[in-house]
């Protein structure tokens, strides 16, 4: 608030009463010399670090690009170099080198890494654009993000050009702001390199709105110019243009809005299961499914919903559906090696359901409490009988038992000796003949 307030007041203030140029050459040489003061005072303070500044660069350098690095938490993360991209990105590479040409799938890279990672970290974006794209569609992605980049580029200065074309080396408030504008665009793309950042509505919006407006500004001088001495380009194939551009800003909307929709249906369906309404639960599920075929939840919502109104053949067929539909989600893998475990009482079943689960997903402390779970069942724990404690003889150690040639030990009454597994073997009295 405070910065807006004071860039509106000197935009206020310039416009009511331009600076002279002996002003603005003070002002100039002083944020120059504040520019070049703020590199100097880094490389004194780096320099006087017990490190030296070679080391200080190469320590947090490594801190920033190792994969094992740890994160503080609280205030001191602020002054620290390192961080858990490292691990996403090296995480993203490896998806990389496995699925090249395609890659995973758009938005995939939560589940991609699964197989990857060596901790227990969470994460849903490999924090930055390019590294993302590369696991999520490849080379082919690359490709096309490449050639958007460069055609993006090469009209937002043609518009800085078109604009300077009309009026010679002159800043007018127009050609600033399309500046500033192609420049929000351009830091936003540099940050999404780094992070997450075009996941989050609010600045992606801005971006791509300031994006848009200075590549739909390249041509007006140009289209100035021809209006000027004639229309020689006919309304309709610009009129196609618009019309072709709105229909595609349509569709990604709408792409973009059925997830959502069917999200919410699925969480109305469960609302619905909460308060025991199947028959409306269940029609609320098969929404949710209609309106995004590519997402496991609606599968498991109509699972859990079947399973409550006594359905379990037809819950166990719609989990073996979603695995089927879904066989690189280890989520749908965990739930039908549980519905089989605690519900049907199969263990074995479960046991070879839940390998799957492990493959895609090591680290899953869900997916091992269940695979150990199902060998408890299998293989159950036979309690060992407990020992009870023979006297000792005289010229016996206390606590030791004499051994008798084979491990066996006299029948009461004198019959024939046999061996007794599990208990202890008496000793025989000196000068007995059976010794």
């Amino acid at each position: 608030l405070l910065l807006l307030a004071a860039g509106l007041a000197i935009g206020f203030r310039v416009a009511r009463r331009p600076p002279r140029a002996s002003s603005r050459l003070r002002v100039g040489l002083v944020a120059g010399i504040v520019a070049c003061l703020v590199p100097v005072g880094l490389f004194a303070v780096l320099s006087m670090n017990d490190r030296g500044f070679k080391g200080t660069v190469t320590s947090s350098v490594e801190a920033l690009t190792s994969p094992t690095s740890k994160t503080p938490g609280g205030p001191s993360r602020l002054t620290t170099a390192s961080s858990s991209r490292a691990r996403y990105w090296d995480e993203a590479g490896r998806s990389f080198s496995d699925h090249a040409t395609a890659g995973t799938g758009a938005g995939t890279f939560g589940v991609a890494r699964l197989r990857y990672r060596k901790d227990e970290l969470v994460s849903g974006h490999a924090h930055g654009f390019v590294v993302q794209t590369m696991s999520d569609l490849g080379i082919a992605g690359l490709v096309a993000i490449g050639l958007l980049m460069v055609a993006w580029l090469w009209t937002a200065l043609r518009a800085v050009g078109a604009l300077r074309g009309r009026r010679q080396r002159t800043w007018d408030a127009e050609r600033v702001g399309l500046v500033a504008l192609a420049l929000a665009a351009l830091v936003y793309g540099l940050h999404s390199a780094i992070d997450w950042t075009w996941f989050v509505p609010g600045p992606t919006v801005m971006a791509v709105a300031a994006a848009g407006f200075a590549a739909g500004r390249s041509g007006l001088g140009a289209r100035r110019r021809e209006a000027a001495t004639a229309r020689t380009l006919a309304p309709t194939p610009r009129y196609a243009l618009a019309a072709a551009s709105i229909l595609a800003a349509l569709a990604c909307a709408w792409a973009v809005w059925q997830p959502q929709r069917s999200d919410a249906e699925t969480n109305h369906a469960l609302d619905l299961l909460a308060q025991r309404r199947l028959p409306q639960a269940a029609d609320a599920a098969d929404r949710a499914r209609r309106i995004d075929p590519l997402a496991p939840e609606p599968l498991l919502a109509a699972a859990a919903i079947a399973d409550a109104r006594g359905f379990k053949t037809a819950a166990l067929a719609k989990l073996v559906r979603a695995v089927r539909r879904f066989p690189g989600e280890p989520q749908v893998w965990i739930r039908l090696a549980e519905y089989q475990l605690d519900t049907l009482a199969k263990p074995a079943d479960a046991l070879k359901t839940i390998r799957g689960a492990l493959y895609l997903d090591p680290k899953s402390r869900a997916a091992q409490q269940v695979f150990l779970e199902a060998r408890k069942r299998l293989n159950p724990v036979v309690p060992t009988p407990a020992i009870t404690p023979t006297p000792t003889t005289p010229g016996t150690t206390p606590g030791k038992t004499p051994a008798t040639p084979g491990g066996v030990r006299p029948t009461p009454g004198g019959g024939a000796p046999g061996p007794t597994p599990g208990r202890p073997i008496a000793p025989l009295s000196p000068g007995d003949p059976r010794g």
